[in-house]
């Protein structure tokens, strides 16, 4: 069930993003969503997407080296559920 939700939920950003490509609010949206269950390669290449289309956003960029060097950390949450 949860895996559906997130299925769709995962489908309804994607289809956001590919609706308007340079509005970055919609990928910050998936990288939330992205990190809260766990797809932390998902996140880092939806960071490096918003950084080719504002390359001076600041916080995405610092998520953007927290994700790459912590890639391989275990989650501080259970995937799915959100802090």
């Amino acid at each position: 069930k949860e895996l559906g939700l997130n299925n769709e939920i995962e489908r309804l950003y994607t289809k956001a993003i590919n609706k308007d490509k340079n509005n970055i609010s919609n990928y910050i949206n998936r990288i939330s969503f992205y990190i809260n269950i766990g797809k932390i390669e998902e996140a880092i290449a939806d960071c490096k997407t918003v950084l080719k289309i504002s390359p001076k956003e600041e916080t995405i960029s610092i998520l953007h080296k927290i994700l790459t060097k912590n890639r391989k950390a275990k989650p501080c949450a259970k995937p799915g559920k959100y802090f």
